[in-house]
């Protein structure tokens, strides 16, 4: 799967926001159509079903309605990633796609204390509008706000009753807010109460990559088990596709290699040389994983877990990784 950033401008500052590097300042662009065309075809060609569409703030394109009406016309799966902070002209659009097409939608909300009301109503409306073709998306970044807020957001808007949920993750140099790895326990708590809220109104969570195996204890694996949580703890490269069909593999690590997606490679083609970049990274900084565990593990090693995010394990360096949170005692 690849995403195709269609935008680099956002109208909200979120403050551990994973897109600092592709943010232009003054410089806003968008990609044009004659790219989004390019693209699909890449796509279609090398036998791609999906793609995603993100910023940015995707929903600030011109033409973002306009967009993902042609992707699902050339018989791709569209999935929006978006804060649903649109206008009434772009929420009408987004709504007129038929209920029959596959597009779902993730809207990215913040917790209502760091929130403005405005953009709180904005979502709302967003939310609503577009009804069970939504799921919510929360970035834990602190610990000591209550993510259930999410589920009875998603419950009185008439969402799809799923919600996403990821750590926000360290940007290389960048200096983005981030969750400590002396948190992911609480983070993990957190994470259980969320699901089980979910569980009572008849929805469930998924996550998102970036969170660790043993942040969970087994009695919390257990809780998510039985709330139904689609819970994965591995992540691989996911070739982001900007403008110029340059191409990067995950947010976090933009500022480090590119790769030209119009030197002839399919998406798939780009899927393995980002692997064996990232191996390569990992290899050369011992950034096996985020914890002194990771290196030694076998679910690491069976890559059922990938340690954390790995720009989260590139950021602690070459020095000694601080010890898991919980002691890892499950039968092999």
């Amino acid at each position: 799967m690849g995403n195709l950033v269609i935008n680099n401008r956002c109208n909200r500052k979120c403050p551990y926001c994973f897109a600092l590097h592709t943010m232009p300042g003054n410089r806003p662009q968008d990609m044009p159509l004659t790219d989004v065309v390019r693209i699909a075809d890449h796509v279609i060609a090398a036998g791609g079903k999906q793609l995603g569409v993100l910023g940015g703030e995707p929903t600030l394109h011109p033409h973002c309605v306009e967009i993902c009406r042609y992707l699902l016309q050339r018989n791709l799966k569209v999935s929006l990633l978006t804060n649903g902070i649109a206008d009434d002209a772009t929420i009408a659009g987004l709504r007129a796609i038929p209920s029959s097409a596959p597009f779902p939608v993730m809207v990215n909300v913040n917790f209502p204390e760091i929130t403005p009301e405005h953009e709180r109503e904005r979502q709302r409306a967003f939310l609503t509008a577009l009804g069970r073709r939504c799921c919510v998306s929360l970035n834990l970044y602190r610990v000591d706000l209550d993510p259930c807020f999410a589920v009875e957001l998603g419950a009185s808007c008439g969402t799809n009753k799923t919600v996403r949920v990821g750590l926000a993750q360290p940007i290389l140099d960048a200096g983005n807010e981030m969750l400590g790895v002396e948190h992911y326990r609480a983070a993990a708590a957190q994470i259980v109460r969320l699901a089980e809220a979910s569980r009572r109104v008849g929805g469930l969570v998924t996550f998102d990559c970036g969170i660790p195996l043993c942040a969970f204890t087994d009695a919390q694996l257990g809780a998510l088990y039985r709330c139904g949580t689609d819970f994965n703890f591995v992540c691989s490269p996911v070739v982001d596709i900007s403008m110029g069909l340059d191409t990067w593999a995950c947010f976090p690590l933009s500022q480090d290699k590119h790769i030209a997606l119009r030197d002839g490679r399919s998406i798939s083609d780009l899927h393995k040389l980002y692997d064996e970049e990232w191996a390569s990274l990992r290899a050369a900084h011992q950034a096996d994983g985020i914890f002194a565990e990771c290196s030694s593990c076998e679910y690491r090693r069976a890559r059922r877990c990938a340690g954390g995010c790995l720009a989260h394990a590139l950021r602690l360096g070459d020095g000694p990784r601080p010890h898991a949170p919980v002691e890892i005692t499950r039968e092999r």
